[in-house]
């Protein structure tokens, strides 16, 4: 915004994953910020993240294995965590992928209330929203859907190929509370 100040009463939303590299920096320019930290399984995000076939960047490029892509998972909870530790008045709230399929209306509830917005029931109305809308994201097409559960837990369907990664992901799914077995 050329170097000027958000105008009051807006807000900004960034829903890059990888930006949770930046909360540390976040907390310390914008220290009343509102973060939302969505969370996943570890093990579903990293397989899903290895299947999407990304267009190649300094991140992406993290994904073309699965080795690569638990590392850098590692990693980037590990910087989000490790700020949070530091800054702990930052205000974030901590919503699950899983929770957020179950119950999207009150989980929706939650965060527009954390984020002191008004509710509204376009909300829910996402995918009328969209429609006629460009879309640029490998994603796309679970962006326009309706909400699915198919994509909980099928890290399972893969866990031969995850034995290796393991050791990596686990401690992060124990740590958010996932089972692991």
């Amino acid at each position: 915004r050329n170097g000027e100040p958000p105008p009051a009463g807006h807000v900004y939303l960034d829903k890059l994953p990888f930006n949770v590299f930046w909360i540390g920096v976040i907390a310390k320019i914008f220290p009343e910020a509102r973060i939302i930290f969505a969370l996943r399984d570890p093990r579903d995000a990293v397989v899903s993240a290895f299947k999407q076939r990304f267009q190649i960047n300094r991140a992406m490029f993290h994904m073309l294995s699965l080795e690569e892509a638990a590392n850098y998972y590692d990693a980037a909870i590990g910087a989000g965590v490790a700020a949070r530790r530091c800054f702990p008045l930052l205000n974030v709230l901590d919503v699950k992928y899983e929770t957020v399929v179950a119950d999207l209306e009150s989980e929706a509830r939650k965060m527009i209330r954390f984020l002191e917005l008004p509710w509204s029931a376009e909300v829910l109305a996402y995918r009328e929203k969209l429609k006629g809308k460009a879309i640029s994201t490998p994603s796309l097409r679970q962006v326009v859907a309706p909400i699915y559960s198919s994509s909980v837990g099928l890290w399972r369907n893969y866990d031969f190929a995850l034995k290796h990664v393991r050791p990596t992901l686990d401690p992060w799914a124990e740590y958010w509370g996932y089972p692991v077995d």
